[in-house]
């Protein structure tokens, strides 16, 4: 049986499937980047998190220690969980959606 959560593949493909959904529902096509305003702690912690991306990248790239980037992954699917139980993105004011 395949588990939805914890540090597995499917939580991870279920988060990304989530984000796409999100994304498809918003009409949202290719991000783009624009000025944010972060001022929910849910909000801050991903975005915390995302910042880090590039530096978890270059770190597996030089100790090809491929598991890093799974965890980091994994925090990462985890933060975003918590980001979209306390902001409703698709429900929130058009200005800050």
């Amino acid at each position: 049986m395949l588990s939805l959560d914890g540090n597995t593949a499917p939580y991870l493909q279920y988060a990304h499937a989530r984000i796409r959904s999100i994304f498809r529902r918003a009409g949202i096509g290719q991000p783009t980047v624009a000025p944010i305003s972060i001022t929910h702690p849910a909000e801050h912690a991903l975005a915390l998190e995302l910042v880090n991306f590039g530096a978890v990248v270059a770190d597996v790239e030089q100790s090809l220690e491929f598991h890093r980037l799974a965890g980091y992954l994994h925090t990462l699917a985890a933060t975003f969980s918590g980001f979209y139980e306390h902001c409703p993105v698709l429900r929130g004011q058009r200005s800050t959606r």
